[in-house]
This record gives C-alpha cells, sequence and structure tokens, in this order.
C-alpha cells in the first residue's frame, strides 16, 4: 500500500472525507465546490479567518448581500464591511448549510489566473470551516480531508 492510501484510510477511519484539491497556475491549491447549487472554484486558505466570496461571482449567481458595520478596536477604525450567507455549500460529500462569506473583489488575483491559462476563482475557503471541521491537508497527494459533522 501507498502511503497516499494507508493515509486517506487511516483518515477515513477518523471519520473525515476525502475531497481532492487542485494547484493552480499561482501555485494556490483550488477545490471544487458547489454554491446553492451552482459549480465554483474556491481557493483554499487556512490562513484567512474564514470564507470570502468574490463580488461579481455573488452578483451573478444573485446572492443577497448586506453591509455591516463593525466597531473600531486596537489600530482599527470603524469600517462597513459588505458580506453574504450561502444557503448551501458542498465540497465533495460534505454540505454546509448558512455560511457567512465576507464579499471582496478578486479581480486582480482572476486576472492573474487568467493571464497564466487557468480559470477564474469565486472565492476563498477560510478558516471556518477549515478550522471547524479539523482540516488535514496532504501536500504529496493534494487532497484536503475534513471530519464529517
Amino acid at each position: 500500500m501507498s502511503p497516499e492510501s494507508d493515509l486517506e484510510n487511516f483518515m477515513e477511519s477518523q471519520g473525515y472525507s476525502r475531497i481532492p484539491l487542485r494547484r493552480n497556475r499561482v501555485g494556490q491549491f483550488e477545490v471544487g465546490a458547489l454554491i446553492n447549487g451552482r459549480e465554483a472554484r474556491m481557493i483554499l486558505d487556512a490562513g484567512a479567518a474564514g470564507a470570502v466570496m468574490d463580488g461579481a461571482s455573488a452578483r451573478g449567481r444573485s446572492i443577497a448581500m448586506e453591509d455591516v458595520s463593525r466597531q473600531p478596536g486596537p489600530g482599527v477604525s470603524a469600517q462597513t464591511v459588505t458580506r453574504c450567507t450561502l444557503e448551501k455549500l458542498d465540497l465533495g460529500p460534505l454540505s454546509f448549510s448558512g455560511v457567512e462569506a465576507m464579499i471582496a473583489d478578486l479581480a486582480q488575483l482572476n486576472e492573474v489566473l487568467v493571464e497564466r491559462g487557468h480559470q477564474p476563482v469565486d472565492g476563498v475557503l477560510g478558516g471556518d470551516i477549515l478550522h471547524g471541521r479539523g482540516a488535514v491537508i496532504d501536500f504529496s497527494s493534494a487532497t484536503l480531508f475534513l471530519r464529517d459533522a
């Protein structure tokens, strides 16, 4: 048995699901997803606090957005941010309901991806889901393991 299949078997025995990743031409891992039933491409960013949705992609999917005021904190002034709720987010065999996501303009990132012959992305999968489901990333096999709920 290969080390990858040993890891996969072990993770499955511990209640994890296997989700394949792809490395894009910028070197980032991407994961295929369904957002409210429509295919989406998400960048995997374990350092991001939470999910992010590209504003243009959210508008194209008719996802409602709302402005929210944030209170000032140390070194941060009061500001207004835009967020949305993804009614349903599917990653491989796992489904998430009511995922809160911040709205950002990912046009610059998508321009670079397109210039390098890659497809644009719809958003970022962040720590809210990754940490909450005990994410394990196997770089050698480009696999994300998430604990089942």
